[in-house]
C-alpha cells in the first residue's frame, strides 16, 4: 500500500488526469474527470486528487464535505480501465479512506453509486462499506462507520 499515493491535480497531471478512462460499460455509472474537477472548482470544499502507483497515473477521486447534508463523501472514485483488476483499487481505496478520516475527524463516510454497478458495491463492502438499502438522486448509498 506504501506505493499508491495522492497528489492535487496540477499543471504537470492535469492532462493525463483527463485522460483517465473506466471501461465502456463502466462509463454510465462514473462521470468524467473533467467535470469533476470542475465540481472541485464550483464547490470548493471538495478535494480533487489523482491517484498513483508508485508514478504511474492510475485513478481519480473526489471527495468532501456535502453542502446539502453536511456529511463527509467521496464523491467520485476511478481507476483507470488499463490497470484495472489489479487491486489497486482497494488498495487506493483503503489508503483514502485514512486520508478522508485524519482530515475531518470524522465517524462516518458516505458515497453513493448506481444500484447496477455491482464491481462497485463490491469493491465498497470489500473495504467496511454498507449498503444502506436507501437510494439519493438515483444511487444507492453506503456509508462506512469509522469508529
Amino acid at each position: 500500500m506504501d506505493l499508491i499515493r495522492f497528489m492535487e491535480v496540477d499543471e504537470q497531471n492535469f492532462y493525463k488526469c483527463l485522460e483517465l478512462s473506466v471501461t465502456d460499460e463502466q462509463s454510465q455509472y462514473v462521470a468524467a474527470n473533467v467535470f469533476s474537477i470542475a465540481q472541485a472548482y464550483v464547490y470548493e470544499a471538495w478535494t480533487p486528487l489523482c491517484i498513483y502507483y508508485d508514478d504511474q497515473l492510475i485513478g481519480f477521486t473526489l471527495y468532501g464535505i456535502d453542502p446539502d447534508d453536511k456529511e463527509v463523501w467521496i464523491i467520485r472514485f476511478m481507476i483507470d480501465k488499463q490497470v484495472q483488476n489489479r487491486g489497486f483499487g482497494k488498495l487506493a481505496m483503503i489508503k483514502l479512506l485514512g486520508i478522508i478520516e485524519q482530515h475531518y475527524r470524522c465517524s462516518k463516510i458516505r458515497l453513493g453509486t448506481k444500484p447496477e454497478n455491482a464491481v462497485a458495491q463490491k469493491l465498497y463492502e470489500g473495504v467496511g462499506f454498507k449498503n444502506t438499502g436507501k437510494m439519493i438522486e438515483g444511487e444507492l448509498l453506503f456509508e462506512k462507520q469509522l469508529y
